[in-house]
C-alpha cells in the first residue's frame, strides 16, 4: 500500500538497529517507501498500527546521543508534516531503589513528575565555584493526547493486564528468526551492590511479564556504567532509568520516552538483555497507540506548528520564590484536570479565562500553583500575580517586567508614572501576536474589588488587551464566574461524605495513615463495608470513646430509655435523604399498609411529631432549620442507624425502604409553577438516596401501593433527568402489575410513560413499539376516542415528528385535537398541548406564518389558565422564540429566550433539560448574531449538562455538537469543526437513521466544510459512505452535491475527481 506523507501522524524514533527491527515487527501493516526532502538522510519504514499510520526512523549507525536524535526529528517532520506527536522507543538503563523495583525487562514510561515534564537533562548546566554544578532550563511535557492515553492505558492495565507479552509472543510467531535475539531461553536478572561484587537478593516476582514504571528518565550525552552515578541520579531527580537521546528530542519533537530496561548503568552492563527489552519497549509502544483515539489525533496540533510555537523569546523561566508551594499536596485531581483542559493552549487559539472561586482557606491559591507546576511546560511563561487589590496587583504585574527576555532587571520603579509604564509594557508583551502561550494567575481576588465598585470590569482592566493566552482567577466572590469558566473549589469527596464530623474524619484520617490506603479506596470500604470497618476500628487517645460503633450506641441506649418512639424514629429518618426531611414527608409513610403502630402513634398529629423529634435534637442526633419545620440528619449516624438495624432485623430494614418509597410517590405531582417545583427538589434526593442504598428487588405485598409507587418515583426521576434509573422502576412496576392483575389501565399508563421516556432518552424504536403496545391496548380497552388514547395518539406523533416524518405526525395530531376539542373544548390545556405541537410542524415545514398563530393563541391559553410563569407556558414561549430566530427576527428571539430562561431557572433549576434546551436556542442566537464567545459559553453549558444527564448520543446532545461544529467554522477552527460534525453525524446515523432530515443537515455541513477547504479526497470519500441513501428526494441533493464536485474538479483540472463523480453519479 502506498500512501502520501500527510497521511502519517506518528512519528517513532529508535536509537539503534535492533531497536528499529523490533518496532517495524509490530506494526500491523508495512506500506510502500514515500520520496523525502533532499536534505533528509534518514532512513524510513513506514506502516500502520491500530487505527494510526506511523512513521519509523532510526539515528544513523554508530551515532547516539541528544545531538544525533536532534536532528533525525527535525528532518524527520520536514519531510513529514502532519505528523502530530512522536515516540521515542528502545532500551536503557534501570535505576532499581526501595521505591521502585525495577528489573531487567522492565519497562519504564517517561511521565511528568513536580517540576520535570518527564525527562531531565542531567549534564547541562554550568560549573560553580567548589566543585558545585547548576543544572539549568526545563524540557518539554510530552504532549496533552499522549498524557491522556498513558492514563487511559495505565486504568486498562488495573483491569485486565498488559498485552505485552501476548505482542512479543504474537512477533515470534510472525518472524521466528527473531527469538534468539528477542527471545532468548535463558534469561538472567542479577543485581550488584555499589562497591561490592556480590549479587543483592531479591524476593520473586509474583507477576509475569515486565512491570510498567511511570516517572522521570534521566538523560545525557554519555554513557553509564557506574552505580554510584546511576544512584545519584536517582536522589537528584528520583529517575527511574537512564538514556542518551531523549533530552535532545523533548523541545524539538512533542513525544514520549518508552524504554525497555537491558541493563542496571553499572560495570555490569552487558547487551544479553537488549533484544528483549527492545521488544518490550515496541510492544508497549504498539499498546499505547491502540487506546490514542484517531479523533484527538485529528484535534492536536501538527508538530511542526507547535515547536513553532514555542519561540525562545517568550520563554520565562516558573519562578514559585514569592508563592511557597506544598510539596506534598494530593487531591482534587478532577479539577486539575478539568483546568488543564479549559486552559491549554491547544484547546483554542482564544483566551481562555477558568475562576476558582470558594470559601477562604479551602486551598484555592495552593491549587492554582499546583496546576501551574504540574503544567509549567505546556506555557512558554507563567506568572503568579498577588491580586487582593487594585494597588498591589498593579505592584505585583508592574513587576513582571524585569523577568520579561530583554528587559532591564536593575531598574528600580521611581514613581507612580513609571509603574503604569511598565504595567503597559507588560500587558503590550503579553499580546504580541507570537507571544500566545502564557499563563496568568490573578491569585486572591477579594472583597476588596467588591467595595471599590469594581470586581469583574475591574480585573478585566489588567487583562492584555488580546484574545489569547490563559488565565485562572483565585477569588472568594461568586460573581467573577461571568468572567470565564466557573469551577468551585469544594472540599475532598470523602469530607463531603463524611460531612465534616470531627470523630469520622480522625477515624479515617487514622485509618488511612495506618493502612496506607488512598482517599478513594477508603470511601469505597465505607461504602461497602461500614459496619466490619468501624467494629474492626482500635480507640483514639483524643476520644473518650472507643469509635462510632460505641459512641452513638450509648446515646442511642439513653434516648430508648427516655422514649421508645423517639429511638425507632431515629433509625427510619436514616433512610430518607439526610437534608429537607419535614412532618408531611414522615406522616405520608403511614400510608404503607404495612406501616408499624408506632409511626401512627408519632404522625397522629403535627404537635405530637415535634415533641418526639426533640428527643433527639436535644440529643444533637437531629437538627432543626430555624424554625421552618424542616429537619436534617448528619449522614454518618444515618449510617450507623441503618448498618445497626441490618445487624438485628433485615426484615424490617426492608419494611423502612418500602414505607419511604410510598412517603416519596405521595408527593410526586408535575412541577408545573414554582411551588410544585420546589416540592419535587425536595423529594428528589430522598428518591436517590433510597435507590442508592437498597440492595435487593422490592417486597411487594399483594396489593399495587408499591408498583403504584414504583410507577410515581419513577415519574419524579424522568422529570430530573435520571432517566436510567427511571426506567428501572417503570420497568419493575410493569412487571409487578402485570403479575398481580395483567393488562389493566394502571399497566398500560407505565407502559406510555416507558415510550414517552424511551422518545427522550433518543431510543425511537423501542419508543415506537411501546407507543404501538399502549395505543392498542388503550383502543381496545377503553376506545378510539377515550382521553387516555388520545393521549397516545399525541405522543405518537411527536414520536413521527422525532423521526422526521411530519405528514404521518401531523394526521395524528389533528386526531388528537379533534378528539380533545370535542370532549374537553377548545382552550382546556389539554387541547393547547395539541395546538402547540401542529404549531412545530409547521415550523418544520417552513409555514411560519401558521406556526406563529398556533404559539401566540397557545401562549394567551396558558397564561389565562395556568399563568405567564409555568412551564407549559414557558414551553410555548421557548418554541415561538426558535420561529422567530428562523424568520430572523433576533431582538424578538432573544425576548422570549431571556423570558423562558428566566422562568425555566427559577421552576426547574439551572440543569433541567429545559433549561438546558433553551441554553442551546440562545447559543444559536448568539452565533446568528457573531456573538461567538458568548455562544461558545452557551453550547459548552448545554453541552456538559446534556451529556450528564442524557448521555453523549441522545438527539438533544447531538444537535448541540453539530452546533458547535457551526460555531467552529464560523471562527475558522477548521479541525474541530470537523471533529465535531464527525461525532454528530455519526450518533445521528445511530440515533436517528441514515435519511433523517438532522442526519442529512449534518452531512451537508460537512460537504460544505470540504468544499471550502478544497478537500477534494476527503469530499470523495463522504459520498463513497453515503450510498446506503434510498430516498429519491434525498438522491437529488446528492447529484446536486456531486454536480459542484464536478465543477470544483474541473476548475481544479483533475480529471481524476471528475471521473470518480461520474462514476458514482451513475448509481443515482
Amino acid at each position: 500500500m502506498r500512501l502520501s506523507h500527510d497521511d502519517y501522524t506518528v512519528g517513532w524514533i529508535c536509537a539503534l538497529p535492533l531497536e528499529m527491527a523490533a518496532a517495524t515487527a509490530m506494526l500491523d501493516e508495512i506500506h510502500e517507501d514515500l520520496p523525502v526532502q533532499p536534505n533528509d538522510t534518514n532512513a524510513y519504514t513506514l506502516g500502520r498500527v491500530g487505527n494510526h499510520n506511523v512513521v519509523l526512523a532510526c539515528l544513523p549507525s554508530g551515532q547516539h546521543g541528544t545531538t544525533s536524535a536532534t536532528a533525525v526529528a527535525i528532518q524527520l517532520l520536514s519531510s513529514f508534516c502532519s505528523v502530530r506527536f512522536g515516540l521515542m522507543v528502545g532500551i536503557g538503563g534501570g535505576i532499581p531503589s526501595s521505591d521502585a523495583d525495577i528489573r531487567l525487562g522492565d519497562i519504564v514510561v517517561s511521565q511528568p513528575c513536580g517540576t520535570h515534564g518527564g525527562v531531565v537533562q542531567y549534564d547541562f548546566g554550568k560549573a560553580l565555584h567548589g566543585g558545585q554544578f547548576q543544572r539549568m532550563g526545563t524540557l518539554n511535557r510530552p504532549p496533552q493526547v499522549l498524557l491522556t492515553a498513558l492514563a487511559r492505558l495505565q486504568a486498562k492495565h488495573r483491569l485486565n493486564g498488559s498485552k505485552v507479552s501476548p505482542y512479543i509472543r504474537d512477533m515470534i510467531a510472525k518472524y521466528p528468526q527473531m527469538q534468539q535475539e528477542y527471545l532468548p531461553v535463558h534469561l538472567f536478572d542479577e543485581l550488584y551492590a555499589v562497591g561490592h561484587h556480590g549479587v543483592i537478593t531479591r524476593a520473586a516476582r509474583m507477576i509475569n511479564g515486565p512491570a510498567i514504571h511511570y516517572g522521570l528518565i534521566a538523560s545525557g550525552n554519555q554513557v553509564i556504567k557506574d552505580g554510584l552515578m546511576r544512584d545519584r541520579l536517582r536522589q537528584d531527580f528520583g529517575a527511574y532509568c537512564v538514556e542518551m537521546e531523549a533530552a535532545g528530542l523533548m523541545n524539538h519533537y512533542p513525544c514520549i520516552l518508552i524504554r525497555g530496561i537491558s541493563d542496571y548503568a553499572d560495570s555490569h552492563k552487558n547487551n544479553t538483555w537488549q533484544g528483549y527489552a527492545a521488544a518490550a519497549a515496541a510492544a508497549y509502544a504498539k499498546e499505547l497507540l491502540e487506546v490514542v483515539p484517531v479523533s484527538q489525533v485529528a484535534q492536536t496540533k501538527k508538530a511542526q506548528n507547535v515547536l513553532s510555537t514555542w519561540d525562545q523569546r517568550f520563554r520565562v523561566s516558573f519562578d514559585l520564590s514569592k508563592f511557597p508551594a506544598i510539596d506534598n499536596y494530593v487531591g482534587r485531581t478532577d479539577i486539575l484536570h478539568r483546568l488543564a483542559i479549559e486552559l491549554s493552549p491547544s484547546k483554542s487559539p482564544l483566551r481562555k479565562v477558568t475562576v476558582l472561586h470558594g470559601l477562604g482557606g479551602i486551598g484555592k491559591s495552593q491549587l492554582a500553583i499546583r496546576f501551574a507546576r504540574i503544567n509549567q511546560h505546556s506555557f512558554t511563561a507563567i506568572f503568579i500575580l498577588n491580586a487582593k487589590d487594585k494597588v498591589t496587583l498593579t505592584k505585583s504585574l508592574a513587576s513582571i517586567s524585569t523577568q520579561i527576555p530583554g528587559e532591564s532587571a536593575s531598574c528600580g520603579i521611581s514613581s507612580e508614572g513609571d509603574l503604569e509604564k511598565r504595567v503597559q509594557r507588560v500587558k503590550q508583551w503579553l499580546s504580541i501576536p507570537e507571544n500566545s502561550e502564557w499563563l496568568l494567575i490573578f491569585d486572591n481576588v477579594d472583597r476588596h474589588w467588591e467595595i471599590d465598585g469594581e470586581t469583574g470590569n475591574g480585573i478585566r482592566e489588567f487583562f492584555p488587551s488580546a484574545d489569547h493566552g490563559s488565565i485562572i482567577i483565585t477569588t472568594r466572590l461568586l460573581s467573577l464566574g461571568e468572567l470565564g469558566v466557573s469551577l468551585p473549589v469544594d472540599l475532598s469527596r470523602l469530607v463531603q461524605r463524611l460531612d465534616g464530623l470531627p470523630l469520622a474524619i480522625v477515624i479515617a484520617g487514622a485509618f488511612i495513615k495506618r493502612t496506607g490506603l488512598g482517599f478513594s479506596k477508603y470511601l469505597d470500604l465505607y461504602e461497602r463495608s461500614w459496619w466490619d470497618l468501624h467494629r474492626s476500628f482500635r480507640s483514639l487517645r483524643h476520644y473518650a470513646h472507643e469509635g462510632i460503633l460505641l459512641a452513638w450506641s450509648i446515646s442511642y441506649d439513653e434516648i430508648f430509655k427516655r422514649s421508645p418512639l423517639a429511638a425507632e424514629l431515629l433509625i427510619f429518618l436514616a433512610f430518607f435523604d439526610n437534608k429537607y426531611i419535614w412532618f408531611e414527608l414522615i406522616k405520608n409513610a403511614a400510608y404503607y399498609s404495612d406501616a408499624p403502630r408506632w409511626l401512627h402513634q408519632v404522625v397522629e398529629n403535627e404537635l405530637q411529631f415535634a415533641q418526639v423529634i426533640e428527643i433527639l435534637v436535644e440529643f444533637s442526633l437531629i437538627e432543626t432549620n430555624n424554625g421552618q419545620g424542616v429537619y436534617s440528619m448528619h449522614p454518618v449516624v444515618q449510617d450507623w442507624c441503618r448498618h445497626t438495624l441490618r445487624q438485628v432485623d433485615r426484615d424490617r430494614e426492608i419494611l423502612y425502604q418500602n414505607m419511604v418509597l410510598v412517603s416519596i410517590s405521595s408527593l410526586v405531582m408535575s412541577p408545573g409553577n414554582f411551588v410544585q417545583s420546589r416540592l419535587q427538589r425536595r423529594l428528589f434526593p430522598h428518591a436517590v438516596a433510597i435507590l442508592q442504598r437498597r440492595e435487593h428487588r422490592w417486597k411487594i405485598n399483594d396489593s399495587t401501593e408499591l408498583p403504584k409507587a414504583l410507577h410515581r418515583v419513577g415519574n419524579l426521576l424522568s422529570n430530573h433527568g435520571r432517566l436510567n434509573q427511571a426506567n428501572n422502576l417503570y420497568r419493575e412496576a410493569l412487571t409487578e402489575y402485570e403479575e398481580l392483575l395483567g393488562t389493566t389501565h394502571s399497566s398500560i399508563t407505565v407502559v406510555h410513560d416507558l415510550a414517552d421516556l424511551y422518545l427522550r432518552m433518543g431510543r425511537l424504536e423501542e419508543a415506537y413499539h411501546m407507543y404501538q403496545r399502549a395505543l392498542i391496548q388503550r383502543e381496545s380497552i377503553l376506545g378510539p376516542n377515550h382521553l387516555t388514547t388520545l393521549a397516545t395518539v399525541n405522543s405518537m406523533g411527536n414520536l413521527l415528528c422525532w423521526q422526521g416524518k411530519l405528514d404521518l405526525a401531523q394526521a395524528m395530531y389533528q386526531r388528537a385535537l379533534t378528539g380533545r376539542r370535542k370532549q374537553l373544548g377548545p382552550d382546556h390545556i389539554s387541547t393547547l398541548v395539541v395546538i402547540n405541537n401542529i404549531g412545530n410542524i409547521y415550523s418544520h415545514q417552513g409555514n411560519n406564518k401558521a406556526a406563529e398563530a398556533m404559539y401566540e393563541h397557545v401562549i394567551i391559553g396558558r397564561e389565562k389558565t395556568l399563568g405567564p410563569d409555568h412551564t407549559c407556558t414557558l414551553a410555548a414561549v421557548n418554541n415561538l422564540g426558535n420561529l422567530c430566530l428562523h424568520q430572523g427576527l433576533n431582538d424578538r428571539a432573544e425576548e422570549l429566550y431571556e423570558r423562558a430562561l428566566r422562568g425555566r431557572e427559577y421552576i426547574l433549576g439551572n440543569h433541567h433539560i429545559l433549561t438546558l434546551a433553551t441554553l442551546n436556542n440562545i447559543g444559536n442566537l448568539y452565533s446568528r448574531q457573531k456573538r461567538f464567545e458568548e455562544a461558545e459559553r452557551m453550547y459548552q453549558k448545554a453541552l456538559i449538562g446534556r451529556k450528564r444527564i442524557l448521555g453523549d448520543n441522545h438527539a438533544s446532545t447531538l444537535s448541540t455538537i453539530n452546533n458547535i461544529g457551526n460555531l467552529f467554522c464560523d471562527l475558522n477552527r477548521w479541525a474541530e469543526a470537523e471533529s465535531m460534525y464527525r461525532q454528530a453525524l455519526s450518533g445521528r446515523i445511530n440515533v436517528l437513521g441514515q435519511n433523517h432530515p438532522y442526519t442529512l443537515a449534518t452531512l451537508q455541513n460537512l460537504r460544505n466544510l470540504y468544499t471550502h477547504l478544497r478537500r477534494f479526497e476527503r469530499l470523495e470519500s463522504l459520498y463513497q459512505q453515503y450510498s446506503w441513501t434510498h430516498d429519491k428526494s434525498t438522491r437529488v441533493g446528492i447529484c446536486r452535491g456531486f454536480w459542484s464536485l464536478r465543477n470544483v474538479a474541473i476548475s481544479m483540472k483533475s480529471l481524476r475527481s471528475l471521473r470518480n463523480a461520474r462514476k458514482h453519479l451513475r448509481g443515482f
